[in-house]
């Protein structure tokens, strides 16, 4: 049976009397490839240019302006795009972004025998971590399990690392769960919080895992936590995708519902498809899809209802692209035609707002339903319509412009050991059957301070100093 296309749909729109917004049709894969090649370049190159002027650190935009994890969102729209549309152009910045998150040949966003500064100093809560891994896994994707990191391990490898270093994380408390929260410390804030978001990130990245790796653990230990995600209630009878529970009341789920819990388990779902064939995981993407698309795309348009633009602080714009990506995750793996023309109507209609405030190079603003002016130095601002496009792309099929598909990632040599094909943690799954806000720190050492600090005095005793001061 063939798929329904809908007619074609022109996108375009008009800034009031200024110069006209952008103008594209989503089905030429060419003009739809070269749009993702110039609004993701222009994020990756505010990157370069923070970099050079040394504001950038540890893989991450200034993070004066910037979350650490909003980063990782960055560099994997940036596989994401050179997955879907071969478009190369750009991954070298983010791997080597990557290795410096990850310290190198180190091959750990903890820092190895830095894990304790990383937990308590900078504050690498769960999710964060999981931001990054699938920005690992994306990368992945486009250039294969043997992908290495520049200056550093497999990509793959790190990636089942931060698998495992997140499962440290489940305990028994509330029948399971990973907690969101690395730290827990009685002064930590939240540190008996089991976010909603580290959890479906955990179940995406054992799915991808176990494609990857053939190794069944990885499976069972995805779904393990979905199936703790149901049963503890964060995800309700009626399909809301909740933020979270307190090991301090865990019959009380923190009600809080925004689009990016959504999207990231609509992502879960499409994997947990793949990884297993089980149409049990369609019908719950399905049920999901059902019941947000009303309530996160009023008239087909992707919104945040309990935070508009600007209402909910900097981290505001990293969270309606999660639910387009998640959208368009289902699509590639949706089988029910209502299903796949629901989520193309959503894409396409969002994107036909969205480009109304893009101007001639491609800068965009983080408003889809409102006239806004882009930033233009803004990586917050910018980035939601580069997944958007990615999403598109997905849809419709996209072609990277001329001299972008060369790959600039190196590999290792073919048949070679990864210690992500071993069991994870050497144990078997789980025994047991939004984090709404989002935390962040404007305190930053360097990481050559923090090594040489720990040359001479007992990492317990620094990251226990270091604390008081976050």
């Amino acid at each position: 049976m063939l798929l329904l296309r809908p007619a074609l749909v022109l996108l375009s729109a008009a800034i009031g009397s200024a110069a006209a917004a952008q103008t594209l049709d989503p089905t030429d894969s060419a003009a739809l490839g070269a749009a993702a090649h110039q609004a993701t370049s222009n994020i990756v190159n505010l990157y370069s240019t923070q970099l050079a002027a040394g504001k950038a650190s540890q893989g991450g935009f200034d993070q004066s302006a910037v979350s650490w994890f909003a980063s990782g969102i960055i560099w994997s729209q940036v596989f994401g795009n050179s997955y879907v549309t071969k478009d190369h152009s750009m991954d070298n910045v983010a791997g080597t972004a990557i290795s410096a998150a990850t310290y190198g040949t180190t091959a750990d966003l903890l820092g190895g025998a830095l894990k304790t500064v990383n937990e308590k100093l900078y504050g690498r809560w769960n999710d964060d971590m999981g931001w990054w891994a699938i920005g690992m896994l994306s990368a992945v994707d486009a250039y294969g399990k043997d992908a290495l990191i520049p200056g550093g391990g497999k990509f793959l490898d790190v990636a089942a690392l931060t698998f495992n270093e997140m499962y440290e994380q489940w305990d028994t408390q509330c029948g399971g769960g990973i907690y969101w929260s690395r730290d827990r410390s009685p002064t930590q804030k939240d540190a008996d919080y089991k976010s909603t978001i580290s959890n479906s990130q955990f179940v995406e990245m054992g799915a991808r895992l176990a494609m990857l790796t053939a190794n069944q653990t990885y499976l069972d230990m995805a779904a393990q936590a979905y199936n703790w995600i149901k049963s503890s209630g964060v995800m309700t009878a009626q399909w809301v995708v909740t933020d979270g529970v307190h090991t301090a009341s865990c019959g009380t789920v923190n009600p809080t519902a925004l689009g990016y819990n959504q999207g990231v388990m609509l992502s879960a779902m499409a994997y947990m498809y793949k990884a297993t064939k089980l149409q049990s995981y369609l019908d719950d993407a399905k049920a999901l899809v059902n019941a947000a698309v009303p309530v996160y795309a009023p008239n087909n348009i992707v919104t945040e209802p309990l935070c508009p633009v600007g209402a909910c602080g900097r981290e505001t714009p990293m969270g309606k692209p999660q639910f387009v990506k998640g959208l368009s995750d289902v699509y590639t793996v949706a089988t029910d035609a209502a299903v796949k023309s629901t989520i193309q109507t959503v894409i396409d209609t969002t994107l036909a707002s969205a480009l109304k405030n893009c101007d001639a190079n491609w800068w965009c603003s983080q408003d889809w339903t409102n006239v806004r002016a882009p930033a233009q130095s803004d990586p917050y601002d910018q980035y939601g319509t580069t997944e958007l496009l990615v999403a598109a792309a997905r849809v419709h099929g996209a072609t990277a412009p001329a001299g972008t598909s060369a790959g600039n990632l190196g590999t290792a040599p073919a048949g070679g050991s990864s210690s992500a094909a071993t069991a994870p943690g050497g144990s078997s799954a789980p025994a047991s059957t939004g984090a709404a806000a989002k935390k962040s720190s404007a305190i930053s050492i360097s990481t050559g301070g923090a090594v040489s600090i720990l040359g001479s005095i007992a990492l317990g005793v620094v990251a226990a100093g270091l604390a008081n001061l976050v």
